[in-house]
């Protein structure tokens, strides 16, 4: 074969796939032009999640055992209920040091239920008065009677409804919790806070 022909051939798929390469480049570059780094395309009815958030639970199970959701230790050794703690105290880290939230702390607003934060703001979460859900209280794990945190999901532009009084709860909640919560109501009204649900 003579080495004109191997050259034309070589600067033919160099060109092309140079050719290629430059237009998936080019249909990247596009394509992420269109996205925000920061908040999904799609959100609430448009995204696949839709306007239900997940509920997760902390502290999560090891890694080498994660398709269990058993928390399963002994309360008398410490070192066996450890890793449970390690892991609420890595959970819990962003409440405990401002900085850690974004915007550096800078957008923590001072709320509670009747004084919602603004836009952009998110409020400030004292978990020293989750007794005895405190890392200095091993989160109760000593006791056997262990602290687990639920948690919703993210979902961008949702705004959850309050219902600030027991008796404009939603016909859909059910009976047993909605006795509950006027029990509670009734029982300590200073202290009461009122639901966040979304029963549609």
């Amino acid at each position: 074969m003579p080495i004109k022909y191997v050259l034309k051939i070589g600067i033919f798929y160099t060109v092309f796939y140079g050719v290629l390469a430059a237009l998936v480049a080019i249909c990247m570059w596009v394509f992420f032009q269109t996205l925000d780094p920061r908040i999904p395309k799609w959100k609430m009815d448009k995204s696949l999640i839709g306007t239900n958030p997940g509920l997760g639970f902390r502290p999560l199970p090891p890694e080498e055992n994660v398709e269990s959701t058993l928390i399963w230790y002994k309360g008398t050794d410490y070192d066996n209920y450890k890793m449970w703690t390690e892991a609420l105290n890595d959970f819990l880290a962003v409440y405990k040091t401002p900085g850690l939230t974004l915007g550096r702390g800078q957008n923590i607003y001072n709320c509670d239920y009747q004084r919602p934060p603004p836009p952009g703001q998110v409020c400030d979460v004292e978990i020293k008065s989750w007794t005895p859900c405190t890392q200095e209280n091993n989160y109760n794990y000593h006791k056997s009677a262990p602290c687990v945190f639920l948690k919703l999901n993210k979902i961008y532009g949702w705004i959850p409804e309050y219902y600030n009084e027991s008796r404009t709860l939603p016909s859909a909640m059910p009976q047993q919790l909605k006795d509950l919560i006027h029990e509670e109501e009734v029982k300590t009204p200073h202290t009461f806070n009122p639901v966040l649900a979304d029963y549609t």
